[in-house]
């Protein structure tokens, strides 16, 4: 539903579709580290 708003002449509405998916995308962004700190003793 996200990819629906970037098309050239589609108007911008976002509905509940839309926002579902933002906000389920937002979460699974949150619960997930997207940062740690390095292990030394791990390859690269």
């Amino acid at each position: 539903p996200l990819t629906i708003l970037m098309d050239k002449d589609q108007p911008w509405i976002r509905d509940h579709a839309q926002q579902h998916t933002f906000d389920t995308l937002k979460q699974k962004l949150d619960s997930i580290p997207m940062l740690c700190y390095l292990d030394a003793n791990r390859s690269f």
